[in-house]
Formats: structure tokens, sequence, C-alpha cells
């Protein structure tokens, strides 16, 4: 059988595997809300929403989060919300919604590990064990049963360690710009700290490269075309950000012991913040081979894995280190995110260790198999418990007090995939503008002041984009509207735009609202650099895409073709 046979049979494999692992949720028949769901299903109903109408506004917030207008998309993955946005239009349901998209996942984690055992030597048995063992380790299964974004950075680093790896290992041509470009460019329009780590990982692979390779000029110039590149096609985040930054005190995420939060060994699962111990043993024994015979990059790879994930641990001083820089448990949380790149790294020196010598090898298949079989046991009975629980009341709040918890079922099964978005919200202040340095209980605030708020108004979304509200009252008095107002915003009442509105501590205006009925319109400006900036991303895109064509074309083109090589990638 060729090489190629063997790629062939290697992928049916890995889909027909990637099926089988959504069958605890299928058969539980139930939507896994999680500790991020609320969170993003909102983020990715308000840009299926946006799709299916036709009313789009790329900063405001007009379907998603009780309507209240505030800025995340444009922030946060605004591309990659689209693309939920039209996989949730097209599967009608949040269940449907969430099976195929953990399908995608898988499918894409589990090729990129197919494909970087391969690039490590793996035969097609090692390289499709050590997929679908990644596949339920670490950061991935949290898609499924949370939807935490650093899923897709787990994802997706693969594909990254197979950059990083040629950069070692290829002395003629150690930097593919085009490859590099498109990953870190990719990781940018999803998730914004995945895309820091990747960065960093990046910098011990780079030093190496320029003292091993011949051509140190040449890797020198074509790292640096593919940052000026990156930079190009991500302006449409780092513009927002600086939009929003810039004009407005932000709220910050949640803060988080980072130590609580590191990795440790665990008895029984292998997901987020526990490592197995058999995995702990099968990195040790990688360990020792690779110090027994190092050879070509491998121990480099090595090295630079574990030494990431000792930083994971709570080996690591998290507990001092959170105390001189506080900062860190808001803006980094959870250290065990780091094993979304140590483990594709690991990974990939155990797909070269397992080329050398046979009881090596089979040593290294037994804990792979070990890991394989503890973790995706642990995993599929705690999807399948989370779908038939259907809601984990801890994770969301009630805008309807008469809801009960079949209300809830019913709507995150139900075809009309806003009802569920109506009846439970999140207490999530990221990004909102704050008008005074405390963030305490800024989430509850959250909940009374815009959650519990939002369905005593009627809320229209114009085909401009712009968000209306309209109530009625029956006396003319002060009263707070649940939307969330930036310096960017405008916002008119009644037909006269307001001006030195004075606001709540978390941006919702006070108004003076009339006797009857009352309109308020709510816009965002946004400067003409950020609209200049937004134009350049886009234009990118448009020119790399193209480069991308042609550089596939390449690739297939035949070698007596009188069409022009034009040397690209």
């Amino acid at each position: 059988m060729t090489k190629d046979h063997h790629r062939s049979l290697s992928r049916l494999w890995l889909i027909i595997i990637c099926f089988l692992m959504l069958l605890p949720q299928f058969i539980s028949g139930g939507v896994i809300i999680g500790n991020d769901t609320l969170f993003h299903f909102n983020r990715f109903y308000d840009a299926a929403m946006q799709l299916r109408t036709g009313h789009f506004n790329y900063f405001q917030t007009n379907y998603g989060f009780q309507q209240n207008g505030r800025v995340i998309n444009a922030v946060y993955g605004p591309a990659f919300a689209m693309l939920n946005g039209a996989l949730l239009a097209l599967t009608h349901n949040w269940f449907g919604y969430q099976l195929l998209t953990t399908f995608i996942i898988n499918l894409v984690a589990g090729i990129g590990m197919l494909n970087l055992s391969r690039q490590m030597g793996a035969g097609p048995g090692v390289s499709l064990l050590l997929a679908v063992t990644y596949l339920n380790i670490g950061w991935l299964p949290n898609w499924e049963m949370a939807q935490n974004m650093s899923a897709w950075g787990a994802a997706l680093a693969p594909y990254l360690c197979m950059v990083e790896i040629q950069m070692i290992t290829d002395h003629q041509k150690p930097v593919s710009w085009l490859k590099l470009t498109l990953i870190i460019s990719i990781t940018a329009q999803i998730h914004l700290l995945s895309t820091a780590i990747f960065v960093v990982t990046l910098v011990p692979f780079f030093i190496a490269g320029m003292v091993i390779v011949d051509h140190r000029w040449k890797m020198f110039k074509e790292t640096l075309k593919a940052v000026g590149l990156t930079i190009l096609l991500s302006a449409n985040i780092w513009g927002a950000l600086l939009e929003l930054t810039t004009h407005n005190r932000l709220a910050k995420t949640n803060p988080f012991n980072l130590y609580h939060n590191a990795l440790m060994i665990s008895q029984t699962s292998g997901v987020r913040e526990s490592i197995l111990l058999i995995m702990v043993i099968l990195f040790g024994l990688a360990t020792l081979f690779t110090l027994k015979s190092p050879q070509n990059g491998t121990w480099l790879i090595m090295l630079v894995g574990l030494g990431i994930l000792l930083v994971a641990s709570t080996l690591f001083p998290w507990q001092s280190l959170q105390s001189i820089m506080p900062a860190l448990k808001r803006d980094f949380q959870f250290p065990a995110r780091l094993t979304t790149v140590a483990y594709p790294l690991l990974f990939a020196g155990i797909a070269r260790l397992s080329t050398q010598g046979k009881w090596q090898r089979w040593l290294l298949i037994i804990c792979l198999l070990g890991t394989l079989i503890q973790a995706s046991i642990f995993n599929s009975q705690t999807v399948y418990q989370a779908g038939r629980k259907h809601v984990n009341t801890t994770f969301l709040v009630k805008l309807k007090k008469t809801a009960s918890r079949q209300d809830i079922v019913t709507a995150s099964n139900s075809r009309h995939f806003g009802k569920l978005i109506d009846e439970v919200g999140k207490r999530s202040p990221d990004y909102l503008p704050l008008l005074s340095k405390s963030q305490h209980n800024l989430p509850l605030t959250y909940q009374y002041e815009i959650l519990w708020q939002a369905p005593k108004f009627h809320h229209q979304i114009r085909s401009d984009g712009a968000l209306i509200l309209t109530w009625h009252a029956k006396r003319a008095n002060k009263r707070l509207v649940p939307v969330i107002v930036y310096q960017e915003s405008k916002v008119v009442l009644n037909g006269k735009v307001q001006t030195h509105l004075h606001r709540s501590r978390l941006g919702a205006p006070y108004v003076t609202q009339r006797t009857g009925k009352n309109i308020l319109v709510l816009t965002f400006h946004p400067t003409m650099m950020t609209h200049f900036l937004l134009l350049i991303a886009g234009l990118s895109w448009l020119c790399f895409g193209l480069i991308l064509l042609l550089h596939v074309f390449q690739r297939f083109r035949p070698k007596n073709s009188l069409v022009p090589y034009f040397g690209i990638g």
C-alpha cells in the first residue's frame, strides 16, 4: 500500500472516530451548558441574526446579550463569530450546532496531529493513535463541555508546531512565510490569548533556527514578511481594541487564582488543568529516551514542550507570582492554558521516538493506549451526564422568574434558537465601559441593570444597524435604560440627541422619560482611523486569499504546464 493510501485510510478512520465521539451527547439528547457556553452562544446568535436579517452592525451587539448594544464580537474573533453564526443558522438549533462544531474542531485538531506525527516520521498507526489521544486530553474536550475558546488554540497548535519544527530541521527553507502568516492570523481572528501563547512559543525555535540553519538572513526576512502581513490581516482586531481602550475604561475579565488553575496530576481526568498519571509516565519515558539518543531537533522539541508543561503546572511558583503581578489573575487566569502548545510539542517528540527501537516504540504505544482509554471513558461519561442534566444553573441567570428547568431545556432544543437567549443570560461584564475603577460586584450590577431590565422594553433593529428601544411610561421621570453607552455611542431619545448623559458605573444611561411612548435609538460611531484599519484588514485578506489560491494552483500544476511558476510560499 502506498503512502497516499495510508494517508487516506488514516484520515478515513479519523473521520469515523470523530463521528463516534459525538455519540455520548447525541444519545443524551441535550445541549450542554458549561461555564463559557452562554457567553459564546450570545455572540454567535448575534452573528446568526445579522446574517439572517441583513441588518449588520460591526460593533454593537444588537441581538445577543439581551440586545444591549455592548461591543464584544468586534474585539473577540469577529470573523469566527460570523462563521459560527452561519453554522448556527445552518443547523437551526443549539443541539445540532454543538454536534457539528464538536465534529469540526476534532477533525481540524486530528488532521493537524496526523500531519505533525507524519512530519516527525511516525507510521500511520502511531500517527492515528497520537491524533485520537490528543482529541481526548487538555483543552480540546472543553469545546464540547463548555465552549472554552482555548480549545480552538489547542486545535490549531499542531499546525503551529509543524512551522516551529521546520525552523530547526529545514536548513534550506526554515520558514514558510505563507504557513506562518496563515496560522497566526487565523488564530488572531479566533482567540487573542491563544495568539499570544503561539507567538511566545515561536521564540525559542526562531532563536535556535537562526543558530542552526544555513540561510539566516533568508529566515529573518521570511519571518519579518510573515510578521508584517499578520499585522495587516489582524488590523480589524487591534484596531477595534485601540478604538475602545483609547476612549473608554473597559471592564476586565474575572480574576482567578493562578495556582488553583495550574496543571496538576489527576487519577481520573486529563482535561483542562488535570493531567493523568499515565501521561506523566508517558512524558517521563519520552524524556529518558530523548536523553539516551538525542536526534535532529528532537531534544529541543522535548525541552521546549517540557519547559512549557512545567510552567503550566503547580510546580511553577504561581502563588508568589500572582502576589507580585496581581493583574495576571485577570489577564491570564489559567496557567493550564499553556498545555495547548505543550502537548502537541511533546506528542511530536513521541512521534519521532516511536521510530527508534521496537521495545521503545511499544512502551510508548502502551502508555498512549492507556491514556486514550482512561481519558475517553471519563470524557464520554462526563458529556453524557452533562447532556442528560441539560442545564447547569451555576452558569446562567433566569430572565423569566417563572421559567422552569424544563422550559430552559425545551428552549435549548428549539428550532427557534433565540428562545434560549430569551430564557437565560450570563453575568459577563467583559468589555463594558466602566465609569469607576472598582469592579466590585460588577456581575451582580449587570444582572440587575441589564439582564432583569431588558424584558421590560421592546427592541427593534433598523436596517442601518441602529438599536431602537421602545417603552411606555406612566409618568415623566428619570429611568435607567438597559443599553451600554460608550464614548463613541450616540443616543437619541424621542428625536433629541442626548449629550452629557448620566450613566451607571457599567455604562447604562439614565434618561428623562416622558409620559406615554418613549423611543431611544442607539448607534456606535468609531473614528475614521478605525474605519481605515477595518478596510485595510479586509483588503489584506482579499489579497492573501488570492496568494493562497495561487499557491494551491502551483502545487497541482502539471510539470509540463506552460503556466508560469510564481515561487510563492
